[in-house]
């Protein structure tokens, strides 16, 4: 397409009002704007006008957006359709895409902003789609002598068929991967878990309060605040985690093959801990809320859409309830996730509640069946859930960082027992205790030792 020619767009609707609406929206932007206040109008203005991107009511009283745009697909195919609409039959709105003579469908009431960036997209993707077919049209047409001309021509197309694929699947600010490619692999993920018989799950991260936030920074920097969040968000997921760009505040992450349920947690709480720093953009420190909500599969839905749909709805959840960082659909991995929650925070006081104590596990010589040592055990006394299992706490303590502390407490402890065996004359015995890889990693770890003797 001649980059001189502007683009036209063609709104259909048979309401005057809803279309003045239309051409007050798009005033300030680039492309034309044609009207058709029914089908026969519409389909004149097609025939008399170079037209690009259609955009149709659904609701028309002569025949409906879905059926007028089935015409306009068979007698202008390279026209990219749109659907306007506020109520419809999804079943056929999905049926219409797959066929391809709908690219895309947007709901009423729309939002202004939203509603541009939807049609300069859809004109970004026509041009390329006609840049490509030029360029294929030049390469067939192009004299077979000439195959350092072919072999440039193709390099071209491929570049372009790069720029198709970005554009259709990436988010054009962040360059993640978008809804459609997130839908596309979820796809594949549902197929292979049914197939091998395990689990994966959505996590769908919402910046809940950067509508704010943007009031107070002009587009540029609410651009670059969004690639900040991006990039943090994609620094701390691994490349198992991948991370996709649903919207400006809403980010989601797919996990595949889950091991345990935990992982999720895990997961959770390290992305919003990313966040939690502030955030230094134009001399200012930003800080944001996140919130995210977590379906999983088989449990939570049998569909990319569902599963979707069922994370966005748990991060709706936890947003309203504010004080709730993460959510999961599940009610039964919602309970696993609050008790976690819960012994994490009564984590932070037990140490200093005096709640933890050793318990001594002997070591007997097999041929003496003498005693030759024991080894520190640590448990934990809940005030109110009496003894809780080293196997709910030492991940959270590790995870937490409190096993450094907790740790300075247990040798503490050791060698304080073993002082008062000496004192009472009683002849002590080896005691083993367990470090932490955190622990080894202490600088700190040989003086506090060496301090204790």
């Amino acid at each position: 397409m001649d980059s001189n020619i502007k683009n036209t767009l063609l709104c259909i609707d048979d309401e005057i009002s809803i279309l003045k609406s239309l051409k007050r929206v798009f005033r300030n932007e680039s492309f034309n704007v044609l009207t058709a206040n029914n089908a026969q109008q519409a389909l004149e203005v097609l025939e008399n006008e170079e037209v690009h991107v259609v955009l149709c009511d659904y609701k028309m009283p002569e025949m409906s957006g879905t059926e007028l745009l089935k015409v306009v697909c068979e007698k202008y195919p390279e026209t990219l359709r749109l659907l306007l609409t506020g109520e419809a039959d999804k079943e056929a709105l999905i049926e219409a895409i797959n066929n391809g003579e709908i690219y895309k469908y947007l709901s009423k009431p729309w939002n202004n902003h939203e509603l541009t960036t939807t049609i300069n997209e859809t004109f970004k993707i026509y041009n390329l789609q006609q840049e490509n077919k030029n360029l294929a049209i030049d390469l067939k047409n192009s004299n077979k002598q000439l195959s350092d001309l072919n072999g440039q021509l193709e390099s071209r197309i491929e570049e372009k068929t790069q720029e198709l694929i970005k554009a259709r699947f990436y988010n054009e600010l962040t360059d993640l991967p978008n809804k459609l490619r997130l839908l596309e692999q979820l796809e594949y993920n549902i197929k292979c878990s049914k197939r091998e018989g395990n689990k994966n799950a959505v996590l769908v991260l919402c910046i809940s309060n950067l509508d704010k936030i943007s009031q107070n920074l002009g587009p540029a920097s609410n651009k670059k605040l969004i690639c900040m969040i991006g990039n943090q968000l994609s620094d701390n997921t691994r490349e198992s985690e991948p991370i996709y760009h649903l919207s400006d505040d809403c980010f989601c992450i797919l996990v595949d093959k889950l091991e345990t349920p935990d992982q999720l947690s895990f997961l959770a709480e390290r992305l919003l801990d990313a966040l939690k720093p502030p955030f230094k953009l134009d001399k200012n420190e930003i800080y944001l809320k996140a919130c995210i909500g977590i379906s999983v599969y088989p449990g939570d839905g049998f569909s990319a859409s569902k599963l979707l749909q069922n994370a966005e709805q748990s991060m709706q959840h936890a947003k309203d309830k504010q004080t709730v960082n993460y959510q999961y659909f599940s009610n039964e991995l919602n309970l696993r996730a609050k008790t976690r929650f819960e012994l994490e925070t009564d984590l932070y006081r037990a140490l200093s509640n005096d709640e933890f104590f050793l318990v001594f596990q002997p070591r007997v010589c097999a041929e003496t069946y003498q005693l030759i040592g024991a080894e520190a055990l640590l448990r934990w006394k809940h005030p109110s859930k009496d003894i809780i299992s080293p196997a709910d706490f030492i991940p959270l303590l590790e995870e937490t960082g409190l096993i450094i502390d907790v740790g300075e407490w247990i040798i503490s402890k050791c060698c304080s027992t073993i002082r008062g065996w000496l004192e009472r004359e009683i002849e002590p015995i080896r005691i083993s205790l367990n470090l932490s890889t955190r622990q080894f990693s202490d600088e700190k770890l040989i003086s506090n030792i060496k301090n204790l003797s």
